[in-house]
C-alpha cells in the first residue's frame, strides 16, 4: 500500500491544543511516547484515552474533540491512502 504523506511531526510536552474539534479529509496516526491525549469520538459516542506506547488511526471525515489530560508527546502523521 501506498500513502500520499500529507505531514508530518512530532509534538513535544504540549499542555493544550490551539484547536480542540477536527474533523479532517485525511487519515491521522497518533503514536504517543509520553502523557495522556483524551479523544471523544463524536460518531460512536465514545470517548478514548491514549497514554504512552498507544497508537491509534483516526479515519478520514471522523469527528472528534480532543484534550490533554498529561503533558503530551507524540507523533502525528496525516496521510491519504492510495
Amino acid at each position: 500500500m501506498e500513502i500520499d504523506l500529507i505531514n508530518q511531526h512530532y509534538i513535544e510536552e504540549r499542555t493544550k491544543f490551539k484547536i480542540n474539534r477536527l474533523k479532517r479529509k485525511w487519515d491521522i496516526l497518533i503514536l504517543v511516547t509520553e502523557g495522556e491525549y483524551d479523544i471523544y469520538l463524536k460518531e460512536m459516542q465514545k470517548r478514548i484515552v491514549l497514554k504512552k506506547g498507544d497508537i491509534m488511526l483516526l479515519p478520514a471525515g471522523m469527528e472528534i474533540d480532543r484534550d490533554i489530560r498529561l503533558p503530551l508527546s507524540c507523533y502525528h502523521i496525516s496521510f491519504y491512502p492510495q
